[in-house]
């Protein structure tokens, strides 16, 4: 039991002279000079239009965004990807048939589309409010 209390002892002794050594002004002053952006809503008024050969998903602008995020989910492999980023003044995004997309006739594709603020790290964006829609391709013969 001695043992173990000297041990206590020596641990706080040997962590207060390593923080008595340390100057935390640059610690206090990186905290303090980092801004903080609150989440943004998710984008109201999603909707998909079906043309021969793409997709079309438009959206209301969300206030402050700096752009958005669009993903592809397909319903039949569950596969997600990123398919666009975009500018804040664009609020369509148009998948069309192509050699990188790769849409399939007659199969369902859930959109999800995120909006982006002005710290547009990959862990702010799960932050932010999210609106998905669900749209069936039609590619002609």
């Amino acid at each position: 039991m001695k043992k173990a209390f000297y041990l206590s002892v020596a641990t706080v002794l040997l962590f207060a002279v390593i923080f008595a050594g340390c100057d935390s002004g640059g610690l206090t002053q990186e905290i303090e000079n980092k801004q903080t952006f609150p989440a943004l809503p998710a984008p109201q008024n999603l909707k998909a239009v079906v043309k021969p050969g793409a997709i079309v998903i438009g959206w209301n602008v969300v206030g402050d965004a700096a752009g958005y995020a669009v993903y592809r989910k397909d319903a039949e492999t569950h596969v997600s990807k990123r398919v666009g980023d975009l500018g804040a003044d664009q609020t369509h995004y148009q998948d069309k048939v192509g050699y990188s997309n790769q849409l399939v006739d007659k199969r369902t594709y859930t959109y999800t589309v995120v909006a982006k603020g002005r710290d547009v790290g990959a862990d702010y964006l799960l932050l932010n409010g999210s609106a998905s829609i669900d749209a069936t391709a039609n590619i002609p013969m």
